[in-house]
């Protein structure tokens, strides 16, 4: 058996020869495990789009009579010299492909190759794909080479198994909501065949996922990979490689999916839903869609893929065990995966004991990392606030019949989750991740966002609250309680100030008017409207709220009731 490592301009013309892409598909075909992420389609899009920033390497194996038994396809990061498997973050599994009577000699080799030929010291991979061997990758560990690997059960649907999607099709809590987007409009699910209707979903649900991907993970998986869509379109022009759909009311996106698939396989890839429209789960409303669209169409099985979603173990009706492997070239990282791995195998079993789990536990890696850029942007004010903090809010009334007369439009007012991703981190909130994080929150209560942009610019904004007892104002440490049957006005945001009066016009003309509803205001201090000003707009003051708070941990609150 010949092995051979091949780079750059060579690896390029070879990946392009059709000859080659012949026999490539034929080792694909005799392989084990999901391996459409590892054949011609996928690897050569990758490679063509990502040529500036990644160097194709691809290392086969030939039999002593000429035929390919063994390839895998790899990549070399230019800027930031690190070895990957074609497709890296958008590839959610890697692996090889080859006969299984030549995979553990030829995955020795390849170790040997990479060591000689790159400067790494430790080589990670993401997630094995499944079918693929463990245990032949681990023998394939040589002297001076060892490889380490990480196991976890990963969710999947059986979708032969119809008892889970009946379930969830009868279940009281979702019912409703489709009920709900039904009276409300145009309510359809899409599966999505043309380019350029995929181009225009995926841009906006680029915001959508960056949006929550931000507040959750601190990471923008579309601004910080521009050819994100490209690449997405173009996987697209390869026939029976991707399965995208989407869930509309009228011409708002509410919830999109682009996959792959692999034979009677598809699995969980790009998903996003808009943000504003938490409170009715429109991405868990798309996943029950799809999986009637995909047995309908003869899929067998549902792969949610690894990670730490809670929402994935809802859909799962089964388990399949992964696999992360870390190749190390020398014994000081070997010693250090090893340290790793058994720090993750005692974590995992002490979650329970702690009464908390993997979600919980990223959240808090996450929130650990961005004190960094909090720190940055801290400002004595900030740090005096977490010391001590003495807030007051005042609730306003509209007097009865009261009607606020729309003034004349100076500025274009919207109801979209996007115009805060224009957050430029000043005021209120020191990073854009805390106020989306914050919005997150707002939204899945079912509060809604009144915005106002000029120039590109995020200007203003404030928070809608429709028949909720109580609001919740931003470092507010304690509920407001307004009692039933009221819609609120709260936690505005105005840099400059000196439009406040007239945005605040604009925004309670947007208040709904109901004969059994109360409407308030609720602003803070630095916002307290003159006597004269409140006559005007046909309020009057009822409340003023004040809490104090030291330290987190003493509490205070005192509230003044005024009489009209």
């Amino acid at each position: 058996m010949t092995i051979t490592l091949i780079k750059d301009k060579e690896a390029s013309n070879l990946f392009h020869s059709l000859d080659f892409q012949a026999e490539w598909l034929r080792l694909a075909e005799a392989s084990s495990g999901f391996t459409v992420l590892q054949q011609p389609a996928f690897a050569t899009t990758w490679y063509d789009i990502y040529a500036s920033d990644y160097e194709p390497v691809v290392v086969t194996a030939r039999a002593d009579g000429g035929g390919l038994v063994a390839m895998i396809c790899l990549a070399w990061n230019k800027q930031h010299r690190f070895l990957t498997h074609a497709g890296h973050r958008d590839a959610e599994y890697h692996g090889w492909l080859a006969f299984p009577e030549v995979e553990v000699e030829f995955l020795s080799e390849v170790f040997q190759l990479v060591k000689k030929q790159f400067p790494v010291k430790k080589w990670k991979w993401s997630w094995l794909a499944p079918g693929l061997s463990a245990e032949a990758l681990r023998k394939a560990g040589t002297q001076g080479t060892t490889v380490q690997l990480e196991t976890r059960p990963a969710p999947v649907w059986d979708l032969t198994n119809p008892e889970k999607l009946e379930k969830l099709r009868k279940s009281r809590s979702v019912k409703p909501k489709f009920n709900k987007y039904k009276k409300r409009g145009d309510f359809r699910f899409e599966l999505i065949t043309c380019k350029d209707k995929t181009a225009a979903a995926l841009k906006m649900a680029a915001l959508q996922c960056d949006f929550r991907q931000e507040a959750i993970h601190n990471a923008r998986p579309f601004a910080s990979d521009p050819r994100k869509i490209e690449f997405c379109n173009a996987l697209q022009s390869h026939s029976g490689m991707v399965h995208v759909s989407a869930l509309w009311l009228d011409n708002q996106l509410l919830a999109f999916h682009f996959g792959i698939i692999d034979g009677k396989r598809a699995y969980l890839g790009i998903k996003s839903y808009d943000p504003s429209e938490s409170r009715q789960s429109p991405g868990l409303l798309l996943l029950i869609e799809l999986a009637e669209v995909l047995v309908q169409q003869g899929f067998e099985l549902l792969d949610l893929t690894p990670g730490t979603d809670a929402y994935k173990e809802r859909f799962a009706n089964d388990h399949q065990l992964l696999s992360r492997p870390t190749i190390c070239f020398s014994p000081v990282a070997a010693l250090s995966a090893t340290a790793k791995n058994t720090a993750i195998i005692l974590l995992n079993k002490s979650l329970p004991l702690f009464k908390t789990d993997l979600l919980t536990m990223a959240s808090w890696k996450e929130n650990i990392k961005s004190w960094v850029g909090k720190l940055r942007h801290l400002r004595p004010s900030d740090f005096a606030r977490f010391l001590f903090l003495k807030k007051s809010m005042f609730v306003y009334a509209f007097e009865q019949q009261t009607k606020v007369a729309a003034l004349p439009a100076a500025r274009n007012y919207s109801q979209s989750f996007e115009d805060l991703m224009l957050y430029n981190e000043s005021q209120p909130f020191p990073t854009r991740r805390l106020l989306l994080q914050d919005a997150l929150g707002k939204f899945s209560d079912g509060d809604k966002l009144i915005s106002s942009t000029v120039d590109g610019q995020l200007s203003w904004f404030a928070w809608l609250t429709e028949s909720q007892q109580t609001v919740k104002p931003r470092l507010h440490p304690q509920n407001i309680d307004l009692g039933e049957n009221c819609v609120s006005l709260y936690d505005f945001y105005c840099p400059d100030g000196q439009h406040f009066l007239e945005n605040l016009e604009q925004a309670l003309a947007i208040i709904p008017i109901e004969e059994n509803n109360r409407r308030y205001l609720c602003l803070e201090s630095k916002h307290k409207l003159p006597i004269e000003k409140a006559q005007e707009l046909g309020l009057v003051s009822v409340k003023k709220w004040t809490c104090l708070r030291v330290l987190y941990f003493f509490k205070k609150s005192r509230q003044e009731t005024f009489q009209p």
